[in-house]
């Protein structure tokens, strides 16, 4: 499975957005380029039968970062010398005008969404309205279904961000 098939869109995603920041962390950990590089590509294969298998991370870098730590531990482990860093690994905070680019793609992929999506999505993260109040605006009787509701609008939000 290479990430250059177009095989695999979501994959190549991730390799693309989080490739070099898994390097860097197995680099921290095992301190020799070889061992780093072999512990990345066992975390992508390890990362590609997660996505086969129907995993969807919900927080995408640190789900790539964990996978990459355990690798390069593992590796260290089974060549006999303890690795060199094991503390929480900090990647650099996002670039503020990479943030205003995402906050404003955000409203527009927000502002495409039917309106019923748009109010409950900012009735539940912008106003923290209760599964309740929700309930109540939207005139559904069960919990699970506004949780279903909810998750749909978000799947659709999160196509709508994807797009340019």
């Amino acid at each position: 499975m290479s990430p250059s098939t177009g095989k695999y869109p979501e994959f190549e995603r991730l390799y693309r957005e989080h490739g070099g920041l898994a390097y860097v962390m197995a680099m921290r950990i095992l301190g020799d380029r070889q061992l780093a590089e072999d512990a990345t590509q066992e975390s992508w294969i390890r990362i590609a039968r997660e996505l086969d298998r129907g995993v969807a991370p919900r927080f995408e870098q640190s789900f790539v970062l964990a996978i990459t730590r355990n690798e390069a531990l593992r590796i260290a482990s089974r060549r006999g010398h303890p690795p060199l860093r094991t503390e929480p690994f900090a990647p650099p905070g996002p670039d503020p005008i990479q943030v205003q680019e995402e906050r404003k793609r955000l409203r527009q992929a927000l502002q495409r969404l039917p309106e019923d999506d748009q109010h409950l999505l900012e009735m539940q993260f912008i106003d923290q309205a209760s599964p309740k109040d929700l309930r109540t605006r939207f005139g559904v009787n069960s919990r699970n279904a506004i949780w279903k509701r909810l998750r749909a609008a978000k799947e659709r939000l999160r196509k709508a961000f994807r797009q340019p």
